[in-house]
């Protein structure tokens, strides 16, 4: 995991030519937006802007568009197909043409949830474009956790909001916890005690934040001594325990997932 800060951004960014032009400096393409978040993609399409990307494109529900295209004046808004004031799952095609010819694709920004919209995320996930999930983008995959598989090689980039980086917090802060100390019950005492009350700041509530860290923490509390049996037994059976671990990591990582996007 990359944490991806001003150097780190820094360091990517190429010398910027002198005598290019917007088709010079790259196409974005963002999708998002619905009926009562409509400020989210114009605010997304100008930070695009601002950041040096030579043509940005902006797809939103066809009942969004209006106000879209009077406050963008440097992106270049266009209507999709909508269904309750949301993306519909109709729209792939079209934003599957659009993309085609895009550097890069970013997917949530205002874009409400629906049983449409959560869907085109999904099928969106096996474009082959480096692709950004933010807010709705991410809590789409909630209970599908596995379809994020088919983005292994491609670039993606997930920037949860603080409610959503609760819950990863959550799961993974807890779940590292009780690995180290080989407490369950200490790792969710510590995190509720300190973190947990403040779950409102966060989008969350107390019980959902509390049940959360206790269930990771147990987690990485079993972690600890199944490590030392599975050394244990591995030795007896000759075999690597590293080989082993590869084979039942998957499986750890994705109960992590579906405990994140189900409490």
């Amino acid at each position: 995991m990359q944490v991806i800060d001003r150097a780190f951004v820094r360091g990517l960014m190429p010398a910027r030519d002198q005598g290019g032009h917007k088709g010079t400096f790259g196409k974005v393409y963002l999708l998002g937006g619905s009926v009562g978040y409509t400020g989210a993609p114009v605010l997304c399409a100008g930070g695009a802007v601002h950041s040096g990307c030579g043509l940005v494109f902006l797809g939103v529900p066809e009942t969004v568009w209006p106000i879209a295209a009077a406050r963008c004046l440097c992106a270049m808004p266009h209507p999709l197909a909508e269904q309750d004031g949301r993306l519909s799952a109709v729209a792939e095609t079209e934003i599957r043409h659009r993309a085609a010819v895009c550097d890069a694709v970013a997917v949530g920004c205002g874009l409400g949830r629906s049983e449409g919209s959560d869907v085109l995320v999904r099928a969106l996930l096996t474009l082959e474009k480096p692709l950004v999930l933010d807010a709705d983008g991410i809590n789409a995959l909630a209970g599908h956790i596995d379809t994020l598989s088919c983005r292994r090689g491609c670039v993606t980039v997930l920037t949860p909001h603080d409610g959503e980086l609760a819950r990863i917090g959550g799961a993974f802060g807890p779940y590292l916890m009780g690995v180290l100390t080989g407490s369950g019950d200490a790792a969710a005492f510590a995190f509720n005690e300190a973190v947990t009350p403040h779950a409102a700041e966060f989008g969350m509530k107390i019980d959902g934040l509390g049940y959360l860290a206790m269930i990771a923490a147990g987690l990485g509390r079993m972690s600890s001594p199944l490590a030392g049996g599975l050394i244990l037994l591995s030795g007896i059976a000759g075999v690597s325990p590293i080989e082993v671990v590869k084979r039942t990591a998957p499986a750890a990582i994705i109960t992590l997932g579906i405990l994140y996007f189900l409490v």
